[in-house]
């Protein structure tokens, strides 16, 4: 089926399309607001990464050679600077440093030996606005270390709550199959094979642009699954 929102569905699957100016007057709904948190471990040299100058709503805004590729966005970034996190004695500093990094808790709301892992912010966005989506929020990991009681917080920057961690995926297959489903037929079957009668259908009422655009994003889907595919052989 084809509803409003512009989603291709079928048997365990649901695949989520652009937006076609073909279809905006008879679907006029609005895509569902994102908010993405990436961490990096080991920080970034501040004096390449933030402004030179500071000051409310300094304009116009000179990037950094770091933030260089996002001056096209320039006019739409706000930057928080002057935070702090609750450090706790007797806890591993890297550890307590991605546990921590989403929360202000302070040190007598820690469990586990002092890591201050109560809800994250990014989970308090996803009750406001996480409704709108599939799936509320998706946590996604590359660290493969496994060597001690720690290795949770090392893990996860997303808690539920105090000793309720949103456990990460690290697998590429599991991601992709989370996002758009298994189809039936086995998992070396393309997703676009159970919904290419619909994408033929959708073709034929979309202009010459939009046409483009859906030919465009069906392969960057089938793309993405055949290195998924070889990544996992």
């Amino acid at each position: 089926m084809m509803n409003r929102r512009h989603f291709l569905r079928s048997t365990g699957i649901t695949l989520g399309l652009p937006l076609f100016e073909s279809l905006a007057k008879a679907a006029p709904a609005a895509s569902p607001r994102r908010f993405a948190f990436i961490y990096t471990p080991n920080g970034y040299l501040q004096s390449k990464l933030l402004p030179q100058k500071a000051g409310q709503g300094l304009n116009p805004l000179t990037l950094t050679s770091t933030l260089e590729p996002l001056s096209k966005i320039k006019d739409d970034l706000t930057f928080i600077t002057g935070l702090d996190r609750q450090f706790v004695p007797g806890t591993g500093v890297h550890a307590q440093a991605g546990s921590c990094w989403l929360t202000s808790s302070a040190p007598q709301e820690t469990l586990d030996g002092g890591f201050p892992t109560n809800l994250t912010l990014d989970q308090l966005i996803a009750r406001q606005i996480g409704a709108d989506t599939a799936l509320p929020s998706l946590e996604l990991s590359t660290n493969d270390f496994t060597d001690n009681k720690e290795t949770k917080y090392f893990e996860c920057i997303s808690w539920y709550g105090p000793g309720y961690a949103a456990n990460t995926e690290k697998n590429p297959r599991a991601v992709f199959q989370r996002l758009f489903g298994q189809g039936q037929g086995g998992p070396q079957r393309s997703i676009l094979d159970a919904v290419l009668a619909q994408a033929h259908s959708l073709e034929k009422r979309l202009g010459g642009e939009d046409k483009q655009k859906l030919g465009e994003y069906l392969e960057s889907v089938r793309s993405t699954e055949q290195r998924i595919q070889r990544a996992g052989a």
